[in-house]
């Protein structure tokens, strides 16, 4: 009886050609167990090959055969239940295509769909541009209006008393740009054989024609939506449940379908406060420089010619790039000679950093007409070049930052390949985006780790514990010619501190990178218990290759994260921090309490100096993420999927959030002012604010032009 165990690699190309035979051959190799099935199953369930989008009569015949041949296979070697799980993956996919032909259905019968495409692309784009110049308006007056600025969890006020958080609303704005696009470009065919998206080249639209593109901009706002719910539903499990009748309250009178979705996991809810984690470092990181350092005596602009960093930099952004990325990955990046996707970080960040600073140049001469700048593709490289970007790295920079199919959205990818040979730059995703923040996550889309073969972030941290007074190490056992490789070894009083420590990028809220990421980290845990073990029996080696003397040690074994990931309590024993949370611990004895007292402080240690037992307190419940959980919570939110049906989606999200409306994201009016107020004034608000979403989302539905 073979003992071979399933090829994922294998399964993918099965899958992606609709390949039977070659899956039934490669599963008669195997020992067709329960635990051999359910991983084929998981496989299939997370495959984007087995989900139509789109029509495509001829793909989905083919994908309807394969399942059943599975089934027939199943039914066979394991017996009806297992068969009857394939049918259970068939009905999710079928759920999930109708939602996306609802809303191609949708799209379809607009208004705009009676536009030439180009001319659906151009006011697309017009009209992003517009919204997005509106917004900095409101953000710049309401800075004017201001005596003092809160940074933490900043929201834009309006003279009306209405608020939004503004990186929230320009995260949508640019979603439903990218989304307008790859809908034009599914339907038009406009990807070439490498997948760039290749626009058409148009004249300026009318107001006519960008008023016309709001109901197409809203139905790219739900294919967004349904798109990310879909893919948790497929990697993070749960249901699409239809509901019947009675509709519940949330359901407009004129839907006739409803469908709610419910689940949060743990492994979604540590990615979403990595990812926040991330995201208020960063910016912690540059004002602390702004106010520390001469950051705009730095900048020499993009005229002349320029060395990569540390010899010049484009702007004081890019300086605050340069630094705010070394502090988050725990190693100096202007060293780093890695070269993710091509690249070196710091080239990364100078090719962003230089189209930042062109289109700003253009926003504070030109207003939004600035903000959609055509360029050829021979002046950006001669551009690229002269600023460091040298030995075609230039070309590769180009590549890398063009939209295609792949693409996550317009903040990775700001540039547009035109059908003359010319790239577009669009202003709204690269102005006010942080160069640093933008170049992992484009990293990150294509699945690369950072330092994949240096030490650079091991040697860090060796060099952190060592200024900390601790004796830390690293070394390597041979036990049975197994061999054990430790990253970060601290002695410390009666404990050992074993560190595993892990360099991946961050998914940037994006479901399947927080998939693989929390399987990562699975494997971490199961791989620093095995690195533990063998200390514990086999300390006379330990002890001869390192000095360590382990037999009367308490082993602590710990994932040191380079990026904000960590988690509350152990994992089999094993505990999940990161450099951000070490570097608060042995920085600084004291931090704000987390009660009424905002001036009142609590102490990391309970002396004069750490000890280890401060240190297993902290690994257990570390204040920041404590912090961090306690203001945010899982609520449901709303949209709509196309002209008939509601859909409601829990997901983790910030207390102060309010409930998401699409007549609310295209400036719909509604009738709430959002204010300070005691906490049961509160509880009324968001009861009148939910009563006036609903309303605002049915004005707004009546008020577009959705059909012919």
């Amino acid at each position: 009886m073979s003992t071979r165990t399933l090829s994922e690699s294998i399964v993918k190309t099965t899958l992606k050609n609709l390949d039977w035979r070659k899956l039934e051959q490669h599963l008669s190799t195997l020992l067709l167990d329960q635990a051999c099935a359910t991983q084929l199953l998981g496989l299939l369930r997370r495959s984007s090959d087995l989900i139509q989008k789109r029509l495509d009569p001829i793909r989905s015949r083919a994908r309807d055969a394969f399942l059943e041949n599975l089934e027939a296979h199943l039914l066979k070697h394991l017996g009806l239940d297992w068969a009857g799980k394939v049918d259970e993956l068939k009905a999710l996919g079928h759920h999930i295509e109708e939602g996306y032909a609802e809303i191609l259905r949708s799209l379809s019968r607009t208004h705009a769909a009676q536009l030439a495409p180009e001319v659906q692309a151009a006011s697309g784009l017009a009209w992003s541009a517009h919204a997005f110049d509106e917004m900095m308006k409101e953000f710049q007056a309401d800075l004017a209006r201001r005596r003092r600025i809160k940074l933490s969890h900043f929201r834009v006020r309006r003279r009306d008393g209405t608020s939004y958080n503004p990186d929230g609303a320009l995260g949508n704005l640019i979603n439903i740009t990218t989304m307008t696009l790859m809908l034009l470009g599914y339907q038009q065919s406009w990807f070439d054989d490498e997948g760039f998206l290749i626009l058409p080249t148009s004249q300026d639209p009318t107001g006519d024609e960008n008023d016309k593109m709001t109901a197409t901009l809203s139905l790219a706002a739900s294919w967004r939506l349904w798109e990310r719910l879909e893919q948790r539903c497929r990697y993070f499990g749960g249901e699409l449940k239809t509901l019947g009748a009675p509709a519940p309250q949330w359901v407009p009178k004129d839907a006739a379908k409803a469908i709610k979705y419910e689940l949060v996991t743990p492994e979604e809810a540590h990615d979403y406060y990595a990812n926040v984690r991330l995201s208020d470092q960063l910016a912690r990181t540059y004002h602390g420089l702004l106010q520390n350092t001469n950051l705009k005596t730095w900048a020499s602009g993009i005229d002349g010619a320029l060395e990569l960093p540390p010899k010049g930099y484009v702007s004081p952004e890019e300086g605050h790039s340069c630094i705010s990325l070394s502090d988050v990955l725990g190693y100096f990046i202007l060293e780093d000679q890695e070269r993710p996707c091509g690249l070196r970080l710091i080239e990364w960040i100078r090719g962003y950093s230089t189209l930042q600073s062109v289109i700003g140049e253009r926003y504070r001469a030109l207003g939004k007409d600035g903000l959609r700048h055509i360029v050829s593709r021979s002046d950006l490289r001669s551009l690229l070049e002269r600023v460091g970007l040298r030995n075609g790295t230039a070309d590769i920079f180009i590549d890398q930052t063009s939209l295609r199919k792949t693409s996550r959205d317009l903040f990775d990818q700001p540039l547009m390949r035109m059908r003359d040979g010319s790239l577009m730059l669009f202003g709204p995703a690269i102005l006010y985006c942080e160069a640093g923040r933008v170049t992992l996550s484009a990293v990150g889309r294509q699945g690369e780790q950072l330092a994949r073969k240096g030490k650079a972030f091991e040697k860090e941290m060796l060099r952190f514990f060592t200024s900390q007074g601790l004796a830390a190490t690293a070394f390597k056992l041979k036990i049975e010619g197994e061999e054990f490789e430790y990253d970060v070894v601290v002695p410390w009083g009666d404990h050992l501190f074993v560190f595993e420590c892990k360099n991946r990028t961050l998914s940037g809220h994006n479901p399947a990178a927080a998939y693989y990421f929390a399987l990562e980290m699975k494997s971490a845990v199961n791989q620093v218990a095995r690195l533990a073990t063998a200390l514990h029996d086999h300390a006379d080696m330990v002890r001869d290759v390192s000095g360590i003397e382990t037999k009367d040690k308490i082993i602590v074994s710990c994932i040191l994260n380079s990026l904000p990931y960590a988690a509350t309590g152990a994992r089999n024993g094993v505990y999940m921090t990161d450099v951000s949370l070490l570097k608060r611990f042995f920085g600084n004895s004291r931090e704000p309490a987390t009660t009424k007292r905002r001036n009142s402080a609590t102490s990391l240690w309970l002396g004069d100096k750490p000890e280890p037992a401060d240190f297993l307190s902290y690994l257990q419940e570390p204040s920041a993420l404590q912090d961090l959980i306690a203001r945010t919570r899982c609520a449901p939110f709303y949209f709509d999927l196309g002209e008939q049906t509601a859909v409601a989606v829990t997901d983790i999200m910030d207390k102060d959030t309010p409930v998401m409306s699409m007549g609310r994201l295209f400036s719909a009016e509604y009738g709430f002012i959002e204010r300070a107020s005691s906490r049961s004034d509160l509880h009324k608000r968001k009861l009148m604010e939910r009563q006036a979403v609903r309303e605002a989302d049915r004005k707004w539905r009546k008020a577009q032009p959705r059909t012919k």
